[in-house]
């Protein structure tokens, strides 16, 4: 397999609006994030965070929460190419890749629940009652 390489990179520098948004979920961004481009809604009783993930079945997805930590992660299988072939252009990514979030503390994360349809993850995030300040008495 012969494999003609781009010179421009497929994926755009970081704007400051993303880096304002991300910011907002303290979260950490590189160039492999950019493969599961995600929006996060937020409703009155709940966050709906929505990721593109093309041609992934759900088998291949794992869905963990830790702390405050939402990781998605995933593996998508590279397609074979014989070797007479001449590959033109390859843009489309193949492997593993995972994709961070930190959550809010006013989120449920024991009652998180996910749906996988037409290449679409849904989180439906509930939010909770935030913690009151305890204060401490000095004796």
């Amino acid at each position: 397999m012969r494999l003609i390489s781009r010179v421009n990179d497929m994926f755009p520098a970081i704007t400051l609006f993303d880096d304002f948004v991300n910011t907002m979920f303290n979260e950490s961004i590189d160039s492999k994030s950019r493969i599961m481009p995600m929006d996060i809604i937020e409703y009155e009783k709940e966050y709906i965070l929505k990721a593109d993930l093309p041609g992934i079945k759900k088998e291949n997805l794992k869905l963990t929460v830790k702390a405050n930590e939402l990781l998605i992660e995933t593996c998508l299988e590279n397609e074979t190419v014989e070797q007479k072939e001449t590959v033109i252009r390859k843009e489309r990514f193949s492997g593993c890749y995972q994709r961070v979030v930190n959550i809010p503390e006013t989120c449920d994360s024991e009652n998180i629940s996910a749906k996988l349809e037409d290449g679409i993850l849904t989180l439906r995030i509930p939010k909770i009652e935030p913690k009151p300040i305890k204060k401490i008495t000095i004796d």
